[in-house]
């Protein structure tokens, strides 16, 4: 399984490895390119970005120990991607509740997902206006 660098010393160190056999062992991992915090949070943004917004990814990515420039080169990278997720999870909160659904507690629901504000606030015009419309981008 994949893991980022912070992650795999952590695990070392909870399984009692000394600090310097977990260090050599971290270093020949990343010398084989088994970690590589690069594509560890490349394959952790395209998992999870058609569930979670930009926000949520970052954050989780950061208490991980991936650097912000690495996240933030992935993200320009691949492209966002939050208005169109939001949307169908917005599409998808809106037939489960039917009726119940109101635009207060969508908000709440996307922004519990980490999708940003301005995103919310067009995917809800959107939805509450039929989802026959497109957004201003």
């Amino acid at each position: 399984a994949l893991k980022s660098k912070k992650a795999a010393a952590e695990k070392l160190r909870q399984k009692g490895f000394p600090p310097k056999a977990a260090q050599y062992a971290l270093e020949r991992a990343e010398e084989y390119a088994l970690l590589d915090d690069e594509n560890y949070a490349r394959c952790y943004i395209r998992t999870y970005s058609r569930s979670k917004g930009r926000r949520r990814l970052e954050y989780e990515l950061k208490r991980q120990g991936v650097a912000d420039e690495v996240i933030q080169r992935i993200f320009m990278e691949e492209g966002d991607r939050d208005t169109d997720t939001a949307k169908a999870a917005a599409e998808k909160y809106v037939r489960q509740k039917g009726a119940k659904a109101s635009k207060d507690k969508l908000f709440r629901h996307l922004a519990g997902k980490g999708y940003e504000t301005e995103t919310i606030k067009k995917v809800i015009a959107v939805v509450f206006s039929g989802g026959g419309e497109d957004y201003d981008d």
